[in-house]
């Protein structure tokens, strides 16, 4: 193993009554042309060598180290450069610890560390560190079935979030740390995020641990738009997952994780209400504010596999269930086949099933007002099921660099998704006067249909 090289040579160093000498070289610097005999000298005066992968933006490192790489970036070196030199030169004279940020590694490739051991000779350790940072908005118009007909009106509404991570990959292990915030008018989101991953046995089985807490505040609109002062109401969240991921075979990889979220604090929509018989209403029924607990804890455990086929084809499919203790036992099973066509375009397609059973307190119609301590209709605390179809494809458009740009994909994906309620009635049936036109309790089920599109770009550099 590369660990085991490195550790022969700082003990051999020690036993020689030295101190074991660990110099550092920006890959392809100061000349490109040169650089395994650069290597090669500086290899026969140390104990152990650090490579560095040029990167554009190495925040963690000093000015000379940032200078080296963006020198190597514009002389065109690259990790694929790197790994084909080292491949070449043979016998570099000590060990070689590769040193980069995480983007180039991903960039390269999700497996890259197969793919070096075998093509060097498994003379490469490896550590990186990536700090990223994400910004989205969300639109969203008009509201949910659940309360469009309690009369609600249709709005328009923006999200923001932002998060900012660093993850520090050092040989076998990486270790990961994330916030985020989330904002709308009338709710805030703050999260941390932690894990940390394992390789052991030769790397045939990784053993992952996160842990991750949020504090959120719910926020009410009045009917102008305007903040609601007399509502303030806070939520706390914590997530704790544990999951191992086993090679089986050369062709089939098998994951199991387990993940528990504790909630605590104001766990329904200040919007949403419940309906109970009233037969002092012409409609049969009137509403009120839904109540939940103000505590939920759930479990779920997940198998998934992959396995590889001819081609570079490869089937993968999974297992969820989940727990909570409200009541609610769900399933959750998906199946894929992924297929890359040449070198640069990728098709996949893929069918999911889910199921769930309603939560304890949840009713479509109750039977009279404050019938009982919590009450909730929510459609996704009912009993439903649903369909989902997939196809995607994704072609690269830059492969193997061009100019700044190491890699440059296009994706499209389609879904078609078929939701059917068991015990979540439809109220929109009603006559031109907005008289309905079943009996309470006696509407409809809700079911509907939804086509998803998604197009993307992805660029790294």
């Amino acid at each position: 193993l590369p660990r085991d090289a490195i550790s022969t040579a700082l003990t051999a160093a020690n036993a020689n009554g030295k101190v074991a000498l660990v110099p550092f070289i920006t890959a392809g610097y100061p000349e490109k042309d040169n650089f395994i005999d650069t290597l090669k000298s500086i290899a026969a005066e140390g104990d152990v060598v650090e490579v560095g992968v040029p990167f554009s933006d190495p925040m963690a490192d000093g000015v000379t180290i940032q200078r080296s790489s963006h020198a190597a970036i514009a002389a065109g070196v690259s990790l694929h450069w790197i790994i084909d030199e080292l491949k070449a030169a043979g016998d570099i004279g000590a060990p070689v610890v590769l040193m980069s940020y995480l983007n180039p590694l991903l960039a390269f490739g999700f497996d890259v560390q197969f793919p070096l051991n075998t093509r060097i000779g498994n003379r490469l350790n490896f550590i990186g560190l990536s700090l990223y940072g994400n910004y989205y908005v969300d639109s969203i118009s008009s509201a949910s079935i659940d309360v469009v007909t309690t009369g609600a009106s249709p709005y328009t509404e923006d999200r923001t979030e932002v998060t900012m991570g660093l993850d520090y990959l050092h040989e076998d292990t990486l270790m990961s740390i994330s916030l985020t915030d989330s904002e709308e008018n009338d709710y805030s989101a703050n999260s941390l995020n932690l894990g940390v991953s394992q390789d052991v046995f030769g790397g045939m089985t990784t053993v992952s641990m996160g842990y991750g807490r949020g504090s959120d505040e719910v926020r009410r609109n009045l009917p102008d738009g305007s903040n609601d002062p007399t509502f303030r109401e806070d939520v706390k969240r914590r997530n704790y997952r544990l999951g191992v991921t086993q090679v089986i075979t050369r062709n089939m990889v098998l994951g199991l994780n387990y993940e528990l979220i504790t909630d605590e604090g104001f766990l329904n929509n200040p919007y949403r209400s419940v309906r109970f018989f009233d037969l002092g209403n012409p409609s049969g029924f009137s509403f009120e504010p839904e109540i939940y607990p103000g505590t939920r804890t759930s479990n779920a455990i997940g198998l998934r596999s992959r396995f590889h086929l001819r081609g570079r084809a490869a089937i993968h499919g999974g297992y969820r269930f989940f727990t909570d203790t409200w009541g609610i036992n769900a399933h959750n099973v998906d199946i894929g086949y992924t297929r890359p066509w040449k070198q640069a375009l990728m098709f996949d397609v893929g069918y999911r099933y889910y199921t769930q059973n309603s939560a304890d307190f949840y009713s479509d119609l109750f039977p009279y007002a404050q019938s009982q301590n919590f009450l909730a209709r929510d459609k996704e605390l009912s009993t439903f099921n649903s369909h989902t179809m997939r196809f995607g494809m994704s072609y690269d458009l830059v492969q193997d660099g061009w100019r700044m740009l190491d890699r440059a994909s296009v994706s499209f994906s389609f879904d078609h998704v078929l939701y059917d309620y068991e015990d979540f009635n439809d109220l929109r049936h009603v006559d031109a006067n907005g008289a309905p036109l079943y009996p309470p309790g006696q509407e409809p089920a809700f079911n509907y249909s939804a086509d998803i599109f998604q197009l993307f770009f992805s660029i790294w550099f």
